[in-house]
């Protein structure tokens, strides 16, 4: 692929963050319902909270599809999807439930592993008896 390919593929997958990521926020922001037409004096919290929810939704859904590419391209996939789910769960419970899953998951996999032959201790393979 050329340099202009990647770089037009790069802008279509910003864009579809941000777009994804926006409606993502509202969707939450509004819990499912309509919500009644915002007064002309908006408290300013409530202007402060919602900024910071559009802004960590672009940042972790950023860093999440730059993890989810590193799957097919070179890199640290596995260290950038779970950034991306921690950046996200400081804000929505659905990231939050999906990184608590992968973390049980990980514990359940690690408690199954064998444990480690100590020193001195001859390690034992199928042709041994």
């Amino acid at each position: 692929m050329s340099n202009e390919q990647w770089i037009a593929i790069g802008l279509a997958l910003a864009a579809a963050l941000i777009a994804i990521a926006l409606v993502l926020t509202t969707i939450a922001w509004r819990g499912g319902r309509r919500l009644p037409p915002v007064p002309s004096g908006l408290a300013p919290t409530q202007a402060w909270r919602l900024l910071k929810r559009v802004v960590i939704a672009i940042v972790g859904m950023s860093v999440l599809i730059f993890g989810l590419a590193l799957l097919v391209l070179p890199g640290p996939a596995v260290l950038v999807i779970p950034a991306g789910l921690a950046i996200l769960a400081t804000e929505f419970a659905w990231a939050r439930r999906l990184l608590n899953r992968a973390r049980q998951t990980l514990r359940l996999k690690h408690n199954h592993a064998a444990p480690p032959a100590e020193k001195g201790e001859p390690t034992r393979d199928k042709h041994s008896a």
